[in-house]
């Protein structure tokens, strides 16, 4: 329905894509805590639609959990860095115990998975945005249809 509601006031279904592929790729960002924050960030500076960015960020965090690890792993390998044992659940209670020891623990990890999603995260964007657009398309033309048939006539 939001999606729907979007469209009623008036956005393109090329925006909603957009918007939608940026929340994706911005809900998987490896550091836990800043997707919320990053894409209200990007969808002021692209000028995307909030309600499809925040409404993937909060589909996909589930996933988001589960890539966390798989970045960092990643960003060991792509840096030839002896990995760490990750688990998220340590993490949190070494964050919450020590933020600061966490930050010096688990920075160069952070900047590294970052540095990996930044690599990674283009592709399936664009792959979803391409794919979900006709989708889109098609939802646009028959919101418009619904309400066109659902305006009375006007008498002359």
């Amino acid at each position: 329905m939001p999606l729907i509601a979007q469209i009623k006031q008036g956005s393109s279904p090329e925006l909603l894509a957009s918007s939608l592929a940026w929340g994706g790729a911005l809900a998987l960002f490896p550091i836990m805590g800043t997707t919320t924050f990053l894409c209200a960030l990007v969808g002021q500076i692209r000028k995307l639609n909030h309600v499809a960015l925040q409404l993937m960020n909060y589909i996909l965090f589930p996933l988001h959990l589960a890539v966390i690890v798989p970045f960092l792993k990643l960003g060991d390998w792509a840096f030839q860095v002896r990995p760490m044992g990750y688990s998220i659940a340590v993490m949190l209670r070494e964050f919450e115990n020590s933020p600061l020891g966490f930050g010096k623990h688990y920075g160069g990890s952070a900047l590294r998975a970052c540095v990996v999603w930044m690599l990674v995260m283009p592709l399936p964007a664009l792959l979803f945005r391409v794919t979900i657009l006709p989708w889109l398309r098609r939802l646009a033309d028959k919101v418009k249809t619904f309400h066109e048939k659902r305006r009375p006539e006007h008498a002359n």
